[in-house]
C-alpha cells in the first residue's frame, strides 16, 4: 500500500479540512513542533483503512474527534501494486461514544474516476481492506507503522527479557488466551457432564408396565366420553328450555316492577304551574322596561356630538397653548445671529494680521540665512578640510571659527522658530474662524426652522375658533356625553333585569320539561302494555297513567307466578341428568368439581395420553443424556490436555525461540544492507544477540559495544525483519510498499543522526514509500520532501515543501 492523497477534517487538531498530497513522495519527513499533529496524520491513515486508531481501544474513536466538531471525516487515496483505490469514513459523536455515518471503498482508474464500489459499510470496508492489503489491523500497525522504539530493548535485552518483549510485539499472547479458553472449556465440559448425570438421576427409569397401564386407562376414558357426549347434548337442550323459561319469568317480574313504579303525581308537580304564571308576569314587566330605556337612549344618541369634532376642538386648544412657546423660540433664534456675525468679522481681521506676521517672519528668516550662509556651509568641518566655497584648506583658527558658527546657528534657529510660531498662529486663527462660520450656519438654520414652524402654526390656526369658544363648545359636548353614558347604564341594567327574568322562566320551563320527561320514561317503560296516550297536561296525564297501572297490576302478578313455576320444573330435570353424569365420572376415576363433566373427562383423557407421551419422551431423553454425558467427559479430557500443552514454559517458549532465530536471521540480512556490508547479527549459545564485524575478519562482539548510530541500524534491522515476518505470516499476499517510522531522533548525537538518516535514505530507495515523523531539523532537511505540520488557534495545517 502506497498513499497518494489523505484528506482529514474534524480529527484531533485538524478542525478544518486538510489535504495531504503524497504524489511522488517516496521519501519524506513529517515535521513540526510537539502537539502540532504529526502523529495524527498516521492516525488518520489507519482510521480511513481500518476504522481504528492505534493509540485508542478497538471501538473508541470519540476522544479523537475535534472538541469543536460533532463528526470527523477521513479519506485516503492509495495504490496496491499500482492499482489505485479510495477509502472514506465519516464518524459522528454520540451520547455513548461514536458511530460511523458513511463508509466506502472504491476502485479507481488512473485519472481518479470510480470504476466500482467494493464496500459500502464500515465493517465491509475493513474486511475488504484486510483482504486487499493482506494485513489485519494489528499486523498493519506492526509491519507498516514500525514500532521502532521497542527494538533497542530487544537488541540489548537478556534472553528472558527479550522473549517477553517479542511476545508482546509478535502477539503470541494469543496462546495464553487459547490455553485459558481450553482450560475454561474443560471445566465447563466437566460441569456439563456432572449436570447431565444429575438430570438423569432426577428423571429416573421409566418402566414399560407403567406406560401400558396408562394406555388402558386412555381406552376406558374413550368409552366414557361416548356416553357423556349423548348426555351433554340432552343437557344442552334442557339448558335452552331453562334459559327460555328464565327469560319469560324475568320479563313477567319486570312488568310487575314497572307497573308498581308508576306512582301518583308528587306535590312539586302540582305547584309548578303557579310558579310558571308568576314568572310570565315578571318577564313581561322587564320587557317593557327595556323598551322604555332603548327609546330614551335612541333619542339621546341622535344628538350625540361627533367624535372627530371633539378631537378637533382638543387639538385647537392645544395649538393655542403652543403659540407663545413657538413665538419665543423664533425670537431667541433671531437674537443669536448678530453676535456671531460680529465674532466672524473680528476673527477675519485677526487672520489677516496673523498672515502678515507670517510674511514678516519669513522675510526675516531669509535675511538671517543670507547673513550666516558661510558659517552654515562649513558647519561640521574640521581644520584641514576643503572649504565648499573656495576649495582651499581651512585653517586651525578654531576658537574664532567656532564662535561664529555657534552665533550663526543660534540666529537661524531663532528665525525658524519665529516662522513656525507665526504659521501656527495663522492656523489657530483660521480654525477659530471656520468654527465661528459653522456656528453661524447652524444658528441661521435653527432660526429658519423656528420661523417655518411659527408660520406653519399660525397658518394652521387660521379659520379655527378662539380658545374660549373652543373650550365652551368642548364643555357642552362632554356634558351631553356624560348624560348619554348614564342612559346607556340604565339600558344595560334593564337588559340585565330582563335576562335574569328570562333565565328564571327558563329554569321553571326546564323543571316542567324534566317532570314531563319523567312521565314519558314511566309510560315508555310499559309501552308494550298499551298505556293511555299523553295530552301534554302533566298533572292530568300523570293521574290517568297511575290509574291505568293500578288496574293492570293484578293480572301481571299472576303471570309472574306461573313463569317462576315453569323455571323450577326445568331446573329439576337438569339437576337429575347432571347427577347421573357425575356418578359415571366418579366410577371412571375422573376428578370431581365444577365445570362440565364431559370437559373434565376430556381433560382426564388428555392428561393420561400426555403422561404416556411424556414417559416415552423421558425414556428417549435419558438415552440421549447418557450420550451427552459421555461426550462432555471426553471434551473435558481434551481441553485439559490442550491447556497443559500450551503452558508458557513449553509450547510458547519453543515458539519464541524459533521466532527469535528467524528474527535475528532476517535482521542480519537487513543490517548487512543498511551498513553497506560491514555488520551481521548472530545468536550465541546462551541466546544473546551478537554483532559480527565483517570488516574485522568476522569478529563477534556484544551488541552493547555498538555506538549510537550502529545501535540504531541494528534496531532498525530488527524492526524491518519483524515486519517481514508479519507479512509472511499474514493470511494473504502482502506488498510492503510503505513504512512509517515514528522514532525519537532528537536523542541522537550528530554522528549517530547522520548514520540513521543515511540508513533511512537507503530504505527509501526503490519502489517503496518511507515516511519519518521527527522534529529534528538536520534529519528533515536531508529529506527530499517535507510535510510541515503547524498548529494555530483555528487548527492544524500541513504544507508540502520540496527540496
Amino acid at each position: 500500500m502506497r498513499p497518494r492523497e489523505l484528506t482529514v477534517s474534524g480529527l484531533t487538531s485538524f478542525t478544518d479540512r486538510v489535504v495531504v498530497d503524497f504524489t511522488d513522495a517516496s521519501l519524506f519527513a513529517l515535521v513540526g513542533p510537539t502537539g502540532a499533529g504529526k502523529s495524527s496524520i498516521v492516525d488518520a491513515l489507519t482510521l480511513a483503512l481500518y476504522g481504528r486508531i492505534p493509540r485508542l481501544h478497538a471501538n473508541e474513536i470519540a476522544p479523537a474527534i475535534s472538541t469543536t466538531a460533532s463528526e470527523c471525516t477521513v479519506g485516503l487515496t492509495f495504490t496496491v501494486r499500482r492499482q489505485p483505490y479510495r477509502a472514506v469514513r465519516t464518524i459522528r459523536r454520540t451520547k455513548t461514544g461514536a458511530s460511523t455515518l458513511e463508509a466506502a471503498l472504491e476502485r479507481l482508474d488512473d485519472d481518479g474516476r470510480v470504476l466500482t464500489t467494493l464496500a459500502g459499510t464500515a465493517d465491509d470496508v475493513t474486511l475488504e481492506v484486510e483482504a486487499l492489503l493482506g494485513l489485519s489491523f494489528d499486523e498493519f500497525t506492526r509491519a507498516v507503522v514500525l514500532p521502532q522504539g521497542e527494538f533497542a530493548k530487544v537488541l540489548k535485552a537478556k534472553p528472558g527479557d527479550r522473549q517477553s518483549l517479542l511476545a508482546r510485539l509478535l502477539g503470541t499472547g494469543i496462546y495464553d488466551r487459547v490455553k485459558q479458553r481450553a482450560g475454561a472449556h474443560a471445566r465447563a465440559a466437566s460441569e456439563r457432564a456432572q449436570q447431565t448425570a444429575h438430570q438423569i438421576a432426577q428423571l429416573g427409569d421409566v418402566s414399560a408396565e407403567r406406560i401400558t397401564a396408562l394406555a388402558e386407562r386412555t381406552a376406558a376414558l374413550d368409552t366414557l366420553l361416548e356416553r357423556l357426549t349423548v348426555d351433554t347434548e340432552q343437557l344442552a337442550e334442557i339448558r335452552d328450555r331453562y334459559r327460555e323459561a328464565s327469560a319469560a319469568a324475568s320479563a313477567a317480574a319486570d312488568r310487575v316492577a314497572r307497573l308498581s313504579a308508576i306512582e301518583a303525581p308528587p306535590a312539586e308537580v302540582v305547584a309548578l304551574a303557579d310558579h310558571l304564571a308568576e314568572a310570565d308576569r315578571v318577564l313581561e314587566k322587564a320587557q317593557g322596561a327595556v323598551a322604555d330605556a332603548d327609546a330614551q337612549l335612541a333619542e339621546a344618541e341622535d344628538g350625540a356630538p361627533d367624535p372627530e369634532r371633539l378631537d378637533q376642538l382638543s387639538r385647537t386648544i392645544a395649538a393655542h397653548d403652543r403659540t407663545a412657546e413657538l413665538t419665543a423660540a423664533r425670537e431667541q433664534a433671531e437674537a443669536a445671529l448678530p453676535a456671531l456675525r460680529t465674532q466672524i468679522e473680528s476673527l477675519a481681521a485677526a487672520l489677516a494680521e496673523a498672515e502678515g506676521r507670517v510674511a514678516e517672519a519669513t522675510a526675516a528668516q531669509g535675511r538671517v540665512h543670507r547673513e550666516h550662509a558661510a558659517v552654515q556651509a562649513v558647519d561640521g568641518l574640521a581644520p584641514g578640510d576643503d572649504c565648499p566655497v573656495c576649495a582651499t584648506a581651512l585653517t586651525d583658527d578654531a576658537p574664532a571659527f567656532a564662535t561664529d558658527a555657534e552665533a550663526g546657528r543660534t540666529a537661524v534657529e531663532q528665525a525658524g522658530r519665529a516662522v513656525t510660531e507665526a504659521v501656527q498662529a495663522v492656523a489657530a486663527t483660521r480654525t477659530r474662524l471656520e468654527r465661528a462660520r459653522t456656528d453661524l450656519a447652524d444658528a441661521t438654520a435653527t432660526r429658519d426652522r423656528a420661523v417655518e414652524r411659527h408660520s406653519a402654526h399660525l397658518e394652521a390656526l387660521a379659520g379655527q375658533p378662539g380658545k374660549p369658544e373652543a373650550e365652551a363648545e368642548l364643555h357642552a359636548a362632554r356634558q351631553h356625553t356624560q348624560r348619554l353614558a348614564g342612559l346607556r347604564r340604565e339600558a344595560r341594567q334593564a337588559r340585565d333585569d330582563l335576562q335574569q327574568a328570562t333565565r328564571a322562566r327558563q329554569r321553571l320551563t326546564e323543571q316542567a320539561g324534566g317532570q314531563s320527561q319523567r312521565l314519558d320514561r314511566m309510560r315508555l317503560a310499559v309501552a308494550e302494555l298499551d298505556p293511555p296516550a299523553l295530552s301534554g297536561e302533566v298533572v292530568a296525564d300523570w293521574e290517568r297513567l297511575h290509574g291505568w297501572a293500578a288496574e293492570a297490576l293484578p293480572a301481571a302478578r299472576r303471570g309472574a307466578e306461573e313463569a317462576a313455576a315453569a323455571v323450577t320444573a326445568v331446573q329439576a330435570e337438569g339437576t337429575e341428568l347432571r347427577s347421573r353424569m357425575e356418578q359415571a365420572c366418579a366410577a371412571a376415576d375422573v376428578p370431581t368439581g365444577g365445570g362440565d363433566p364431559r370437559d373434565r373427562a376430556v381433560q382426564a383423557r388428555a392428561d393420561a395420553n400426555a403422561e404416556v407421551t411424556r414417559l416415552r419422551q423421558v425414556a428417549e431423553m435419558v438415552a440421549g443424556l447418557r450420550t451427552e454425558e459421555e461426550d462432555a467427559r471426553e471434551q473435558a479430557a481434551v481441553g485439559g490436555e490442550l491447556a497443559k500443552l500450551l503452558r508458557a514454559d513449553q509450547f510458547q517458549k519453543w515458539l519464541l525461540d524459533e521466532a527469535t532465530r528467524t528474527l535475528v536471521l532476517g535482521a542480519s540480512a537487513q543490517l548487512q544492507t543498511l551498513s553497506s556490508g560491514r555488520y551481521e547479527l548472530s545468536l550465541d549459545g546462551r541466546g544473546s544477540i551478537q554483532v559480527v564485524d565483517l570488516a574485522s575478519a568476522g569478529a563477534t562482539r556484544s551488541v552493547r559495544t555498538l555506538s549510537g548510530g550502529e545501535t540504531f541500524l541494528a534496531s532498525l534491522a530488527l524492526a524491518l525483519s519483524l515486519a517481514e515476518q508479519i507479512a509472511t505470516a499474514a493470511t494473504g499476499p502482502v506488498a510492503l510498499e510503505s513504512r512509517f517510522i515514528d522514532e525519537g531522533f532528537g536523542a541522537l548525537d550528530a554522528e549517530t543522526l547522520d548514520i540513521a538518516t543515511g540508513a533511512i535514505e537507503t530504505l527509501g530507495a526503490g519502489e517503496r514509500t518511507v515516511g519519518v515523523i521527527t522534529h529534528v531539523a538536520d534529519m528533515a532537511d536531508r529529506m527530499p520532501i517535507r510535510y510541515v505540520v503547524s498548529r494555530t488557534a483555528a487548527g492544524s495545517r500541513v504544507e508540502r515543501v520540496e527540496a
